[in-house]
């Protein structure tokens, strides 16, 4: 690997600043080769130089990246902190108004994860505001995707469902892949205004996409909301095997929010039939899942639905 070489040379200059872009580019390399424990390593040994250094430019993206890496390993909390010290860091440099927004969006959807969802609207609404200063379509789509799913866990479906509208328009000239996601979430929406036609055949075009880019992790989400749909017609035995091909989709990756969330809707299958102790079986591990990564807003659902609190889209 280069960038490994790089370091390897840069530690005999004795130049700290060189040294620590060494470690920034072989941390970035080892995210794109999704070797995360690692690349948080190197990220550290950057964040070390550049501090010492004074490197104010340098250290919000070493930052960035390095809540990246705590995100991808769903380590939402760490990911948070980290994104909010990078945003200290590019608050008050309008240099790079580019960098502040992308914080700003991941800051929002790490918040999201994490069940603060008040917080993370006001913090998507203000990437939005930003960004229409700024030609980023990726972000500003992924600002769209992320206040379109607070409305509607804050029950503004109404409001989720005109930015999703806004968003498509936007994405169509722009971006297939996030336009797949729109539509994904835009069929959420619809469901839950009692629309499940239209939102499954949403959801049949998403998911033929997902498996021709091979993206299982979506995949498996789609497939979520597709046994819901059974669920609906009163097709448990189709719903449960809905369930069960999407941790088929997980394989080996740990996915430990998507697990969490499957093995939860397994439980509203199984007490739906009746069968008590496999409800009480599913929701612990949903449960042992979310506390992984301290999902307090997923746990607390999922208390719900514990003491038979079911939302009416799932009955």
């Amino acid at each position: 690997m280069k960038a490994k070489q790089a370091v390897s040379l840069s530690s005999l200059s004795g130049n700290t600043s060189i040294e620590a872009r060494s470690y920034l580019a072989l941390g970035l390399s080892l995210i794109k080769a999704y070797r995360l424990t690692e690349a948080v390593e190197n990220l550290e040994r950057a964040l070390t130089y550049f501090t010492l250094n004074g490197d104010t430019k340098d250290i919000p993206i070493c930052l960035l990246n390095l809540g990246h890496c705590y995100y991808m390993m769903e380590e939402f909390s760490k990911a948070k902190t980290i994104y909010q010290r990078s945003l200290q860091h590019t608050s008050f440099r309008k240099t790079n108004l580019a960098l502040h927004a992308e914080t700003l969006v991941f800051l929002g959807s790490t918040l999201v994860r994490l069940g603060d969802l008040p917080e993370a609207l006001g913090v998507f609404q203000s990437a939005l505001s930003e960004l229409r200063f700024l030609y980023e379509p990726k972000l500003m789509i992924n600002a769209y995707l992320g206040t379109g799913w607070c409305y509607y866990k804050l029950q503004k479906i109404d409001d989720a469902i005109k930015i999703s509208n806004e968003a498509i328009k936007l994405s169509q000239a722009n971006n297939q892949y996030r336009l797949t996601e729109l539509r994904h979430n835009l069929g959420i929406y619809l469901s839950a205004k009692g629309n499940w036609e239209e939102a499954y055949s949403l959801w049949t075009a998403c998911l033929h996409y997902y498996q021709d880019c091979g993206n299982t992790m979506l995949q498996a989400s789609i497939l979520e909301e597709m046994a819901r749909y059974w669920i609906q017609r009163r097709d448990l035995t189709r719903a449960r095997d809905i369930c069960r091909s999407a941790l088929e989709c997980l394989g080996d990756n740990e996915c430990y929010l998507q697990r969490g969330r499957l093995y939860r809707l397994l439980a509203v299958i199984e007490a739906s039939g009746e069968n008590a102790q496999s409800k009480h079986e599913l929701l612990t591990l949903a449960i042992g899942y979310f506390r992984r990564v301290q999902a307090a807003g997923e746990i607390a659902l999922t208390l719900k639905y514990a003491d038979g609190e079911f939302p009416e889209r799932e009955l």
